[in-house]
């Protein structure tokens, strides 16, 4: 994959987004992707099974900027069930503005 802003995508991305999306056992909750030291290439940087939005949150920088994709269990008004897969653009205030707009243009 090849983005816009001319960085690649790592298969690893692909492969953990994928699982995440398609998988029935939902072994994965929520996944994390940064982008590499060279700024060439968005790579995984966590995968976690916890399912807590807490814990998802706390693993996000306060200053720097991820992309991620967390597995939303909720239930609905009438009671039943539901799942929804979150893509996350995460880009704090914080952030240096090069990293801002690579993770906009990157997406």
């Amino acid at each position: 994959f090849d983005m816009s802003s001319g960085i690649q995508i790592n298969d690893e991305v692909v492969e953990v987004f994928n699982s995440i999306k398609m998988t029935s056992s939902k072994k994965n909750k929520y996944a994390i992707f940064n982008f590499s030291a060279d700024l060439k290439e968005v790579v995984l940087e966590k995968v976690s099974a916890d399912g807590d939005y807490a814990a998802f949150r706390a693993d996000l920088p306060s200053n720097q900027c991820r992309y991620a994709v967390f597995d939303l269990d909720y239930t609905s008004e009438d009671g039943g069930d539901r799942a929804r897969l979150l893509f996350i653009v995460w880009a704090p205030d914080t952030a240096p503005i090069k990293q801002k707009m690579l993770i906009t243009s990157t997406k």
